[in-house]
């Protein structure tokens, strides 16, 4: 599945597997970030949005995941349970606090087989300035893309 917008101007933007079509979507659709909410909704379109052809999407706590979902061995369901529980600890809401440059925002997200998170500024524009840190690798999912 490929994701595109059309701007006013009739300007076709990719958006699946180029990040930098995020910029040029918000700039073109004049995106305004006046909330927590639309602030966490901004860095949730630019992370599932933008990715290229992998799984991704934002979680809020472990049971969220996108594990392996039919674990036949013992050993499978051991290893989803501990995933879980280790996810857990780790895993929180999304979060956006309020800054004098838009909102500091924090959330998670599987891709793939790993647990990440992004962490950073939204600015009232809609621009992003952040960072992606991972946290687990070798998650028990069903696919690795």
């Amino acid at each position: 599945m490929h994701h595109h917008v059309v701007t006013d101007s009739s300007q076709t933007i990719t958006l699946t597997g180029n990040p930098d079509g995020y910029d040029a979507f918000v700039q073109a659709a004049d995106i305004r970030v006046e909330s927590a909410e639309t602030a966490i909704a901004a860095i949730t379109f630019y992370l599932v949005m933008t990715r290229s052809q992998v799984f991704r999407k934002v979680v809020a706590e472990a049971d969220d995941l996108n594990l392996d979902k039919a674990p036949v061995r013992d050993a499978e369901k051991e290893a989803v349970r501990e995933a879980r529980e280790d996810a857990s600890d780790v895993i929180t809401e999304p979060t956006a606090e309020q800054t004098d440059d838009g909102y500091r925002v924090t959330v998670y997200y599987q891709q793939s087989d790993t647990l990440r998170s992004w962490t950073g500024t939204v600015s009232p524009d809609g621009a992003l300035d952040g960072e992606n840190k991972t946290h687990t690798t070798g998650l028990p999912v069903m696919f690795i893309e």
